[in-house]
Formats: structure tokens, C-alpha cells, sequence
């Protein structure tokens, strides 16, 4: 369930960009979309692995790495939405 997950995230976000964006800016959009997972790639995998036969505070080290790659991709996806122009402007609107 997880993979499929991560599988539908590239095209979904790849649709939000393309419906989000100008002709103009769309090619660099795609470019620091690109970089972001490519440098979240390199980060996870320089992270992870090192860790992952270890036991850290009693658990193993795996665990402990999935549970940070997961803790960042919330507050990643909490920095983005309040980035985001159209979600502020509907929080707005039901504010009012």
C-alpha cells in the first residue's frame, strides 16, 4: 500500500504543477521538483542506510529511520501547504 502510494506521488504532483503554473515558469517548476526528490533521494539514502543495521535507544535502526523520513515529509507537506496560494485563499474564505 505504501509503494503504490509513493508510485501515484510523482504524476499526481506533476498534474498539480502543470494545472498550477504558467507556460512560462512550468519547465523550472519541474526542474526544482526534480532536484527536490533527486537531493531527498541522496539525503534519505546517506541517512538511512548507514543506520539501518544498528539498534538505536533499544529499536532497530530501520524503524528509526522510517519514522524520521516520515516525521520530515510531515512537516515538509505542512511548510508546502501554507506555501501554497490557493489553500491560504480557501482557508480565508471559510474563515469569512
Amino acid at each position: 500500500f505504501n509503494g503504490a502510494l509513493l508510485a501515484a506521488l510523482r504524476p499526481i504532483s506533476n498534474g498539480i504543477i502543470a494545472d498550477a503554473t504558467c507556460d512560462k515558469h512550468r519547465g523550472s517548476i519541474f526542474a526544482r521538483v526534480q532536484a527536490a526528490l533527486m537531493f531527498g533521494m541522496l539525503i534519505s539514502t546517506m541517512t538511512a542506510v548507514p543506520i539501518a543495521r544498528k539498534v538505536i535507544w533499544g529499536v532497530q535502526g530501520w524503524r528509526v529511520a522510517f519514522v524520521l523520513v516520515g516525521a520530515i515529509s510531515l512537516v515538509v507537506s505542512g511548510v508546502v501547504s501554507l506555501q501554497d496560494d490557493e489553500a491560504c485563499a480557501r482557508r480565508m474564505a471559510r474563515v469569512d
